[in-house]
């Protein structure tokens, strides 16, 4: 029993599967991709919607880009002009997942 060695490697995660399922499993940061909002949809897909209305106390929403608009609304993200901060609702969720 003396030579056995614990070694904890908590996060370390192999890059297998296609681009989304690499991003989406937290392999390469959010801040680092050129347009995370591509792997929104596939987000929405992957978790039951039940569970995103209840985390982000948002519902009515039919697609990604609603979402993310009813996300920035709720959570003050906004530029000038009251458009939707899309990148910051995006990092929210990101962090969320």
């Amino acid at each position: 029993m003396k030579r056995i060695y614990l070694i904890d490697c908590p996060g370390i995660t192999m890059p297998e599967g296609d681009e989304a399922d690499i991003v989406l499993r937290g392999v390469v940061r959010v801040e680092n991709i050129e347009s995370p909002e591509q792997y929104i949809p596939r987000l929405l897909e992957r978790v039951k919607r039940q569970h995103l209305d209840r985390t982000y106390e948002i519902s009515e929403w039919t697609d990604a880009h609603e979402f993310l608009a009813l996300l920035g609304k709720k959570g003050g993200r906004l530029l000038k002009g009251g458009e939707v901060d899309d990148a910051a609702g995006i990092l929210s969720i990101r962090e969320t997942y």
